[in-house]
């Protein structure tokens, strides 16, 4: 438009000047681009370790001896952290002909120095420099109960463990959040009560239970935690981090006075 404008004001300028001169072809427009440029690159630091409940802070690095496992190979994308069952040391053996249930112990860890309780949890995360992100997130119980001493060969045959109450926290907005349909409709807030435990025979690896699937190409990006019962507030009516995961132990066991120990294998498998 500004081309266009000047060349008019400059031609009745001339016609007003009373000189009529010979017609003389434009020149040509002139052009230059300029081009901009950016580059990203994928970030392959590992998460730092948060706190399920309060996810926008951390938690203190973990000793050797506390519950919290992290994944010291964590990464773009990978399950950063997750915590060990534990059930009791404090049981007896003694007769019953009801199966026996224990519930894992809440989760003790500091953040910023202060002691806190969580029930038990998983943490992964999604950071991928890619155009899909759809992944999913299972568990399996790899291992079924076996005593620990050398030379025993006792086995907790078809003991299974149950996760329930489970939530996804994370500080990643909803837009943004896993979602278990493709067009991001069913965000993935809550998890349902699921079983691991081993195969028919009660002594092998168990199936694979798909916890989240998130089958949104856009959507499952960031740190994610899924924690199985809650401490809130700590008080009595709700305050689930102690009896949300629970072990159970068949009646027809015949049990020793050993400790038993299983595997549970926490897998994200890109889709």
């Amino acid at each position: 438009m500004k081309k266009t404008t000047l060349c008019s004001i400059a031609l009745v300028a001339f016609i007003g000047g009373g000189a009529l001169l010979p017609s003389v072809a434009s020149a040509a427009p002139k052009e230059q681009k300029s081009e901009g440029f950016i580059k990203f690159n994928e970030d392959s630091d590992g998460a730092e370790l948060g706190d399920p409940e309060k996810p926008e802070e951390n938690i203190d690095k973990p000793e050797i001896t506390d519950p919290i496992k992290p994944n010291e190979d964590r990464g773009t994308f990978s399950v950063d952290a997750v915590t060990e069952l534990r059930f009791g040391d404090t049981h007896k053996v003694g007769a019953t002909n009801d199966d026996r249930k224990f519930f894992a112990a809440p989760v003790t860890a500091k953040s910023n120095g202060t002691d806190i309780i969580r029930g038990n949890y998983v943490q992964f995360t999604d950071k991928r420099a890619t155009l899909n992100h759809k992944y999913t997130l299972t568990a399996q119980m790899t291992r079924p109960f076996e005593s620990k001493a050398a030379g025993s060969s006792a086995k907790l045959k078809a003991a299974d463990i149950t996760y329930t109450n489970g939530v996804v926290t994370s500080t990643t907005k909803d837009e943004l959040w896993p979602s278990s349909e493709a067009d991001g409709s069913k965000l993935v807030k809550t998890i349902p009560t699921f079983t691991l435990a081993p195969d028919a025979t009660g002594l092998g690896a168990g199936d694979t239970v798909t916890v989240i699937d998130n089958k949104s190409d856009d959507r499952g990006i960031g740190t994610y935690y899924v924690e199985f019962g809650q401490y809130a507030d700590g008080s009595k009516e709700k305050d689930t981090s102690g009896k949300s995961v629970e072990l159970r132990i068949p009646s027809t066991v015949n049990l020793t006075a050993e400790e038993y120990t299983a595997d549970i294998t926490w897998t994200l498998s890109e889709i």
